[in-house]
């Protein structure tokens, strides 16, 4: 009855127990197989920096140098799409014969990875393994965060921004016209629905009846820039729901409602202080 081994190639996570090697004796008290070797064309493979989206090969061959039959298997261990091998059936290796695999990276994330390649031959004394590593680079505006995590991560994202930049009044008023609130040539005020045609594009700064509603009400910061021109909180609404909201606080009108269009109020909450209730539309932008 011919004699076969088996060998096993995969993946794992961690080898703490598994030496480092890249030729494997075969034990000599099973009197099994001839004295022998099984060589690697490498030790590791390092797959270097590729893009992501893009992918490196690198060729493992795998050698019998002993005068028995071995039974190749070749699977991973892992799900991880990372680092695949070319073959996943078994495979016969003939004495003094090779058998080639490709093995695969493909980055998914901009980090550096390591993983392990691991040829097992049942009841020999140790398997083949061999560390993989390759790094994922993101192409120009994430390059900066490359493998970087919790702290660290949170360090670099600042590098990633230009800074503020400061529009001034007209120029914030113009951005958030022509472009930020300006849909199909129409600007909508958001506290009652009202609708005013408004080109495109437009720079101009008044659209009326239009007007500019400063949601932090400018009276709170004596009009300053850059305060004044932030366009986080401005906003399109009509010139007299603006003016009845003043500088008034938000709230829930519950009573004494003095007035009210489409859909938002003046009036008193339930401590009978005047507040101003946005319509529900625009209630999660307000906020």
């Amino acid at each position: 009855m011919r004699n076969f081994r088996k060998i096993w190639v995969g993946y794992v996570l961690s080898a703490a127990a598994l030496p480092l090697l890249a030729i494997v004796p075969f034990r000599t008290d099973l009197n099994i197989l001839s004295p022998g070797y099984v060589t690697t064309n490498a030790s590791q493979f390092s797959f270097g920096d590729v893009n992501l989206g893009s992918d490196s090969q690198q060729t493992l061959v795998i050698y019998n140098g002993t005068t028995d039959t071995l039974d190749l298997a070749v699977a991973p261990t892992t799900t991880s799409p990372v680092f695949q091998p070319s073959q996943w059936t078994t495979t016969t290796l003939f004495p003094l014969d090779s058998i080639v695999v490709g093995v695969t990276f493909s980055p998914t994330s901009n980090i550096a990875y390591q993983e392990f390649l691991v040829a097992e031959i049942l009841n020999c004394d140790r398997p083949i393994v061999m560390p993989l590593t390759g790094n994922g680079r993101a192409e120009s505006y994430y390059a900066l965060t490359f493998n970087t995590f919790g702290e660290e991560l949170k360090s670099v994202m600042p590098n990633l921004f230009p800074g503020k930049i400061d529009l001034g009044y007209n120029g914030g008023r113009a951005k958030m016209y022509g472009f930020i609130d300006n849909h199909n040539d129409s600007l909508t005020g958001v506290y009652t629905g009202f609708t005013q045609y408004w080109p495109y594009g437009s720079t101009g700064t008044f659209p009326d009846p239009i007007n500019c509603e400063h949601t932090w009400p400018q009276s709170y910061f004596n009009e300053e820039n850059p305060m004044r021109g932030d366009i986080n909180h401005l906003f399109p609404t009509h010139m007299d729901a603006n003016s009845r909201r003043s500088n008034y606080a938000f709230g829930n009108v519950v009573q004494n409602i003095t007035w009210q269009d489409g859909g938002s109020k003046l009036g008193q909450n339930n401590y009978s202080e005047i507040v101003f209730e946005p319509r529900d539309g625009h209630k999660g932008d307000a906020a």
